[in-house]
């Protein structure tokens, strides 16, 4: 045998070598979409004793913050930062503009403007000790700051009836447009002259109540 290495030896023995150096490729991450997007929806949000989760929170930012919202879906996809334990959840939504009287700060109305048509608003799904959702966007975190500013203002506006009165058509007025019950939970929307204008949530009427009968109620 000769004692010299073929071409077609030395040619394998280099695809061999090279081999060596090659770095491997690691497999693509595979994470369920479906599931990950249901981990963020369902996923709890807590403010000041209201509970909710992220998909009505999601939703409602939508619909306070823009005109003619329609949802067109959730995506998910794995976060390139951390694809093991992290994913990215996005809901779109179709829209038609900014809504005009919403009371946010001009920096929050730069960023809806630019909104062009279709809404993205993505959450940061971690897996890696428990389910935890935080904002990934500039969005999510509107999001989250116009949850506040609502529960904030929605607590705030709170009174307590102190007894059974009827419901005034304005302030001062003598006619009744229908009963407020004593401990019933009333909105306080306006105050005129010592009447307040008051919505029962419970049975969606609005009318006008003395303030002498009404009482402040303070939020833990």
């Amino acid at each position: 045998m000769s004692q010299f290495l073929r071409p077609a030896h030395i040619i394998a023995l280099i695809i061999i070598v090279a081999a060596l150096f090659i770095p491997r490729m690691q497999s693509p991450v595979e994470r369920d979409p479906e599931l990950d997007i249901e981990l963020v929806r369902a996923a709890e949000v807590r403010y000041r004793g209201i509970t909710g989760n992220f998909e009505e929170l999601t939703r409602a930012y939508a619909l306070t913050a823009f005109t003619d919202a329609e949802l067109l879906g959730w995506e998910a996809r794995p976060n390139p930062q951390q694809p093991e334990s992290e994913a990215l959840v996005t809901c779109r939504f179709r829209v038609s503009g900014v809504q005009t009287d919403a009371d946010t700060i001009a920096q929050a109305h730069a960023l809806r403007a630019s909104v062009d048509g279709e809404l993205a608003v993505t959450w940061q799904l971690s897996t890696l000790s428990s389910v935890q959702v935080t904002p990934a966007d500039d969005f999510a975190r509107d999001a989250i700051s116009t949850l506040r500013h609502t529960i904030d203002d929605y607590l705030a506006s709170m009174v307590l009836l102190i007894e059974d009165l009827p419901l005034r058509s304005a302030a001062a007025a003598t006619d009744s447009i229908g009963m407020a019950r004593q401990g019933e939970i009333l909105l306080r929307q306006i105050q005129d002259r010592g009447w307040s204008q008051v919505r029962v949530p419970a049975r969606n009427i609005t009318g006008w109540l003395p303030d002498s009968v009404l009482t402040q109620v303070s939020p833990r």
